[in-house]
């Protein structure tokens, strides 16, 4: 492949035939900007295509290329050295050759394609198509022209950013249930239950035995009421029952000494119990102490995770500042196409202040400038659609092309002041369809 690096080239000459709208046409540019004007459908838009197509082939994306009733589209770009040959079939399969002008000088030219491409990043870009962009596409388009790449940044900054977010989520939860969680003043330490529980468990067990000497005295009782009745009925036989009256004497006396016993038994174990009221409701007091401070200890659990999150999430907040500035950074020692121009968060900036908010003759500037940059080697550039630019617009375009070596071709309707060719029915009209040469000038 030929060496291109540090060589600038200009349109010589332009002839197509057959490409879309157009017959044939042959157009020698003698001034910085080239306007071609006519009627619609007349074959304007085509000469843009035809040089578009020269320099991109399938690229350029138009399967749609040949006029009808024609069997190939062809189309010749001469340089300053060198002439590029184009044509596409109605099949769609193209041919594509690159000679020098003078065969003598020679040239590699074995892998014209790839020539193509070092000299032409973007074919013949659209000022006005770079103002009808979205801001992200913008911002992409002049990275891109800059060489930037922010894939890497913009990874680690989105994986940081989802790990800030899922912070600030557990901050806020954690805010939430710190809130609803009570304080205790007094609940700073843990008391011990054990002695009151011992207590207790003493007092349960004497409690206990108590009731058993009681069952005990209940029962002896009821024997001894049982005997009352039984010596009643022997007193009606005592004739007959003598012996067993004395022994049932007998019996009650002992019975009532093993009753007299049992109840005082009774009454020593009733006076051993000791009133547990009071323990209980100390117990109680020091579980609902206990409970406060293990709440506070948990609230301070809540608050140190709280302050962790804080922690992790300003820590993610200052990587992501990082990586801003680091692109930030780059973006101050990059050769923007024009100064004042940067971008930031995909939005473009002209002086600090977003592009959509310059005026219109700051944007068609801009636009300019950031197309001569796209293509250095081959600083030619179409406006379609130039129809809607006002006199002071197109004087500004003539300007630029001047003051920055560029070659424009563009296209309106209105043959006016400004028309550098006339193009009818797919051919020059009005003046020497050889040559294709005519004059503008701006206004008086």
């Amino acid at each position: 492949m030929s060496t291109t690096e540090g060589k600038r080239y200009r349109i010589v000459e332009l002839r197509a035939e057959n490409v879309k709208r157009l017959k044939a046409v042959r157009i020698r540019p003698n001034q910085p900007v080239t306007v071609l004007a006519g009627g619609n459908a007349q074959g304007k838009s085509s000469v843009l295509d035809a040089l578009i197509f020269v320099l991109a082939g399938k690229r350029q994306g138009d399967l749609q290329l040949v006029r009808d009733g024609a069997k190939k589209a062809s189309v010749t770009l001469e340089l300053d050295d060198i002439v590029i040959t184009r044509t596409r079939t109605q099949a769609g399969s193209e041919t594509l050759t690159i000679r020098p002008t003078d065969p003598a000088k020679g040239g590699d030219f074995r892998s014209p394609q790839a020539f193509l491409d070092s000299i032409t990043k973007r074919q013949c870009f659209d000022p006005l198509a770079f103002l009808r962009m979205e801001e992200k596409e913008q911002t992409e388009t002049l990275r891109k022209l800059l060489g930037f790449d922010f894939t890497e940044l913009d990874e680690t900054a989105k994986v940081i950013y989802t790990e800030r977010t899922e912070w600030n989520r557990e901050i806020d939860s954690l805010k939430i249930r710190v809130a609803q969680m009570p304080v205790y003043p007094d609940a700073k330490e843990p008391l011990s239950t054990d002695a009151l529980e011992a207590q207790l468990s003493a007092s349960d067990q004497v409690a206990v035995e108590a009731n058993q000497r009681r069952q005990q005295a209940m029962a002896a009782r009821v024997q001894v009421e049982r005997a009352e009745h039984t010596l009643a009925d022997l007193r009606k036989q005592i004739e007959e029952l003598e012996a067993r009256f004395t022994r049932g004497v007998a019996y009650i006396k002992q019975a009532e000494e093993l009753a007299q016993q049992q109840e005082q038994a009774a009454k020593e174990a009733e006076a051993r119990v000791v009133p547990t009221a009071s323990l209980v409701e100390k117990l109680r007091e020091i579980r609902t102490h206990n409970e406060n401070v293990k709440s506070n200890l948990e609230r301070g659990t809540m608050l140190e995770m709280l302050s962790d999150a804080h922690r992790e999430s300003e820590e993610r907040s200052r990587k992501l500042r990082e990586i801003e500035e680091t692109k930030q950074k780059k973006l101050r020692e990059s050769a923007f196409p024009i100064e004042g121009l940067s971008f930031k968060d995909g939005r473009v900036f002209w002086q600090g202040v977003p592009l959509r908010q310059a005026s219109g003759a700051e944007q068609l500037r801009i636009s300019v400038a950031v197309s001569a940059a796209m293509n250095p080697s081959l600083p030619a550039m179409c406006i379609k659609d130039a129809s809607i630019l006002d006199d002071y617009s197109m004087q500004l375009v003539f300007d630029l092309a001047a003051e920055r070596d560029l070659q424009v071709f563009m296209e309106r309707v209105e043959k006016d002041q400004w028309a550098t060719l006339i193009i009818e029915d797919g051919e020059v009209a009005d003046g020497d369809r050889s040559t294709g040469q005519g004059q503008a000038a701006g206004p008086a």
